[in-house]
């Protein structure tokens, strides 16, 4: 996955922004298999066989993720934050998009902090982060 630089538009400096991905190695290297992980999360048009993960996510994007029970305010934060990453067919998405994202969906605050440790921690979806080196200009 690419590196991405995020400007941080109230500040004359960059910082880092943290985008987060589903790591498919992660699948691999723990036994698990991403195709019948999501399958509960596919339309019923899509539940049967077994299709290979970047076919998946294309279906997930184009479909599935497009059903009013796709994501709802009732699922676990983890789950959401998952859901918002298979709609976008695993394209990283910054923290603050995904925070951006929740609160939308779940019409109250949350804290990117908090987020933030629950993502770096995940062991169950393969929640990865991919840092964006800061840069600072050569004048600051």
């Amino acid at each position: 996955m690419p590196r991405r630089r995020a400007i941080n538009s109230n500040e004359n400096s960059r910082e880092e922004q943290i985008f987060y991905h589903i790591d498919l190695d992660w699948y691999q290297e723990n036994d698990r298999s991403f195709s019948a992980f999501v399958c509960s999360r596919l339309c019923r048009e899509h539940r049967q066989g077994q299709e290979e993960p970047s076919r998946i996510l294309g279906i997930l994007r184009d479909c599935c993720s497009k059903q009013g029970a796709f994501l709802s305010q009732s699922l676990p934060l983890l789950e959401s934050v998952f859901r918002l990453i298979l709609a976008s067919a695993n394209e990283p998405i910054s923290l603050d998009e995904i925070v951006q994202r929740l609160t939308e969906l779940r019409r109250t605050s949350i804290d990117s902090g908090m987020l933030r440790r629950l993502l770096d921690h995940d062991e169950f979806y393969g929640l990865r982060s991919l840092p964006v080196e800061s840069t600072k200009e050569k004048n600051s």
